[in-house]
């Protein structure tokens, strides 16, 4: 049993379980993705387990939600944008051609990852292979924190060359 000065984790999950999930299917009405959306803001939780002991019951219930809120959020924030790169080279789009459209939607991807400096564009490599952001930032030296920043900054420089700015 996960305990700190005697609130036990557990007992919280049993609590609490069925309003978040409540709370994450308002936002995204999927049960697998509100399933995916409580079991982060658990892990997010459990990083701020002393914070939660020293709360009262009602104080506690609404950090809790508060916190299924703010994962849902950044969830669908997250899947909007890759509906945008996915959109962006859509099999729809006129340069798609069976199998050899599939070499051009390369090449587009790979100039796109060619405009971005080297450590942003390591970053998202690893992303993209399914790494968390703290195995990136074990494999590549650098605090979690950064990885979130760099995957940030690599996202907004694509966006911006998508909507065809130079510089973002």
């Amino acid at each position: 049993m996960l305990d700190y000065d005697g609130l036990c984790f557990e007992e919280l999950f049993v609590q609490y379980r069925m309003a978040m999930l409540r709370r994450a299917f308002q936002y995204v009405n999927h049960t697998h993705d509100a399933e995916d959306i409580v079991s982060e803001a658990w892990l997010s939780l459990l990083l701020h387990l002393p914070k939660l002991s020293h709360m009262d019951e009602k104080a506690r219930s609404s950090y809790i939600l508060r916190c299924v809120q703010n994962t849902a959020i950044s969830y669908l924030r997250k899947r909007k944008s890759s509906n945008r790169l996915n959109e962006k080279f859509s099999y729809d789009s006129p340069n798609y051609q069976d199998s050899s459209g599939d070499i051009e939607i390369e090449e587009s991807v790979h100039g796109l990852l060619s405009c971005l400096p080297n450590r942003e564009r390591q970053v998202l490599e690893l992303k993209v292979k399914g790494y968390n952001d703290s195995d990136i930032g074990e494999i590549l030296g650098i605090a979690s924190s950064s990885v979130r920043v760099y995957i940030h900054r690599a996202y907004k420089r694509i966006q911006a060359v998508l909507n065809g700015i130079e510089h973002p």
